[in-house]
C-alpha cells in the first residue's frame, strides 16, 4: 500500500493559534514579572538589613574606643601616635568644658565648640553634624561624655563617604543607593528619605537611626528585560508545546470518529502470517492480523489504533470485523488440510453474552472451507474467571484456545493446571534473547518444559534467524512464526502460498 501523507479534516488548531500564544505569555511573562519584584525587593530589604549591621558595628567600634579613651589619662601626643596610622577613615577629638583640646588628626588643638554643644551638655549617640555649618561637609559623630560632665568627653568623628563605600563589602551596591537618618539629619544632605522606587527601611532600635535603601533605575529595568526574554522564550516552547498537544487532540478526536466510520466503509483489511511445523517446514496454521488503510492518512499502524479502539469501546466491533472478513477471505482459499486460524480476542469480547453462540457459528463457517478456529487470548484473560468459564465452554464446542504472549503476563500455575487449551505462544522478548546472555535465557527453556510438560503445542513467535531456529527445533517447539520464514502476507499473496502447496526448506 502507498502511504500518503495528506493532512486529515480536523478542526483547525490555527484558529486558536493568537489564544494559545498570547495566553501562555501574559501568565509566564506576569509571573516573572512578579518574582522578578518580589526578589528585587527582598534584596532590598537583605541590603538595608546588611547596611545597618555595618553602621552599628561602626558606632560601636567608634564607642568602644570613645569609653577607653575616657578612662585613661589623656596624653594627647601618645594618642595621635598610635590613632594616626590605625584608621585614615575617622579621628578622635578630646572636649574639655567644650572645648576640642587634642585631636588624633592634628594633635593639641584648641577650637571653641559650644556653638555646637547644647547648654545642658552633649547626650551620647551618634549624630549628623555639618562640619562649618556646611550641609556638603556632613558627617557621622559618636559622642561620649565624662561621667557627670556633659561638656567634656570625646567626639568620634567618620568619614561618611569613606563608610558609604564599605557599603560594597556587605550588599550589592550596583543594584541600590541608600540614604542614613539620624535624628532630623540626612545623609547624603541633597537625598529625601522617602522613595518611589522600590525600596526597604531598616530602623536601628540600638542608635535610633534609620537606613533608606533604594534600587537602582537601571538595575530594575535590566531585571526587567532580562525576566523578559525568559518569559518569552519558555511562553514560546510552551505555546509550541500546548499547539501540539491541541492539534494531537484535535486529531485524536477525530481519528475515533474516522474509526467508526472506517468500520462501516470496510478500510480495515487483514494481514496472514503463516505458521510454520518445525518438524517438516510446512504450513500448520495462519494468524489473521488486521490494518487500516485510512483514506487520507495511508496505513496506520496496529499499535495506534487497537488502543485507540480499546479505550472508544470500539475494540469488540473491530474483532466482529476481523473474524467476518477472515471469513470472507479465507473462503475463497479453502484447505484441505485443516490448518489452524488465529485470531487474536480481547478480554472483554469473552464478557459478551452471545460470544460463545457467535465464535461458534463462525468456527462451523471456518471448518467448512477447512480452517480450524483458534483465539489467541492472554494471560490476563486466563486469570479472569468469567474469561476462563467463556474458554471452557469455546473449548467444548470445538473452538481451539491459544494463549498469546505468554511469560509477560502474571499467570499462575494453578490456573494454567485449571483450565485446558491447546497452544502456547512463548513472546517474541524471549525468542530475542537466544545466544545472549541475559536473565531471560533460563527463563525461556523453562516455558517450553512447562508446555512440554502440559501436553499442548509450542508457538515460538518472532523467530528472525536461523540461530533461532535451530535452538528451538533442538528444544522441540512444534511451531515457528516470524519474520525468518513470513512477514505478514495480504490476501493475494497468502492465495499464491497456499495453492502452490509449497514445503518450506
Amino acid at each position: 500500500m502507498t502511504q500518503h501523507h495528506s493532512s486529515l479534516a480536523i478542526p483547525n488548531p490555527f484558529k486558536s493559534l493568537p489564544l494559545i500564544i498570547l495566553l501562555p505569555f501574559v501568565l509566564i511573562s506576569s509571573t516573572f514579572t512578579i518574582v522578578t519584584m518580589n526578589s528585587i525587593q527582598n534584596e532590598m530589604h537583605e541590603n538595608a538589613a546588611a547596611y545597618l549591621e555595618l553602621i552599628e558595628q561602626t558606632v560601636s567600634n567608634l564607642e568602644a574606643d570613645n569609653l577607653a579613651a575616657i578612662t585613661t589619662p589623656i596624653d594627647c601626643v601618645k594618642m595621635q601616635e598610635n590613632l594616626m596610622f590605625e584608621n585614615t577613615s575617622r579621628e578622635l577629638i578630646v572636649v574639655k568644658d567644650d572645648i576640642a583640646i587634642c585631636s588624633s588628626k592634628r594633635g593639641i588643638i584648641k577650637i571653641d565648640l559650644s556653638s555646637f554643644i547644647p547648654p545642658e551638655g552633649s547626650n551620647d549617640g551618634a549624630y549628623l553634624f555639618d562640619i562649618n555649618n556646611d550641609p556638603s561637609q556632613r558627617t557621622l559623630f559618636v559622642v561620649n561624655s565624662v561621667t557627670g560632665d556633659k561638656h567634656s568627653g570625646i567626639f568620634s568623628i567618620t568619614n561618611t563617604a569613606h563608610l558609604l563605600e564599605q557599603y560594597t563589602t556587605v550588599a550589592n551596591s550596583q543594584s541600590s543607593t541608600v540614604t542614613l537618618k539620624f535624628g532630623n539629619k540626612i545623609y547624603p544632605y541633597d537625598s529625601d528619605f522617602i522613595s518611589n522606587r522600590t525600596h526597604a527601611f531598616s530602623h536601628s532600635n540600638n542608635y535610633n537611626f534609620s537606613v533608606l535603601v533604594e534600587t537602582q533605575p537601571a538595575y530594575v529595568t535590566n531585571n526587567i528585560i532580562v525576566s523578559f526574554l525568559r518569559s518569552l522564550a519558555i511562553s514560546i516552547l510552551s505555546s509550541y508545546i500546548i499547539f501540539l498537544s491541541v492539534r494531537r487532540f484535535q486529531r485524536r478526536s477525530t481519528l475515533v470518529d474516522d474509526l467508526r466510520r472506517g468500520l462501516t466503509r470496510q478500510e480495515f483489511f487483514l494481514c496472514y502470517q503463516p505458521l510454520i511445523n518445525s518438524e517438516d517446514e510446512t504450513i500448520g496454521g495462519i494468524e489473521a492480523l488486521i490494518r487500516w488503510n485510512h483514506p487520507k492518512l495511508g496505513l496506520i499502524r496496529p499499535d495506534l489504533f487497537i488502543p485507540l479502539a480499546e479505550q472508544q469501546n470500539l475494540i469488540n466491533q473491530l474483532t466482529d470485523y476481523v473474524i467476518n472478513a477472515a471469513l470472507n477471505d479465507l473462503s475463497q482459499i479453502p484447505s484441505s488440510t485443516h490448518i489452524h486460524l488465529g485470531i487474536n480476542v480481547p478480554p472483554n469480547y469473552l464478557h459478551q453474552q452471545n460470544c460463545i453462540d457467535v465464535l461458534d457459528t463462525y468456527r462451523e463457517g471456518f471448518l467448512a472451507v477447512g480452517y480450524i478456529l483458534t483465539i489467541e487470548v492472554t494471560e490476563r484473560q486466563m486469570l479472569d474467571e468469567t474469561g476462563r468459564e467463556t474458554i471452557k465452554r469455546l473449548r467444548t464446542k470445538g473452538v481451539k484456545i491459544s494463549i498469546d504472549d505468554f511469560g509477560t503476563g502474571h499467570t499462575s500455575l494453578s490456573v494454567l493446571q485449571t483450565i485446558n487449551f491447546d497452544y502456547l505462544k512463548i513472546d517474541k522478548c524471549f525468542i530475542d534473547n537466544i545466544g545472549v546472555e541475559s536473565v531471560s535465557a533460563p527463563v525461556l527453556n523453562t516455558i517450553i518444559d512447562l508446555g512440554h510438560r502440559l501436553g499442548v503445542t509450542i508457538v515460538a513467535e518472532g523467530v528472525e534467524t536461523e540461530h533461532q531456529v535451530n535452538y528451538l527445533v533442538d528444544k522441540n517447539v512444534s511451531v515457528l512464526q516470524g519474520y525468518y520464514y513470513y512477514k505478514p502476507l495480504p490476501l493475494a499473496k497468502l492465495k499464491r502460498l497456499m495453492l502452490s502447496n509449497q514445503n518450506l526448506v
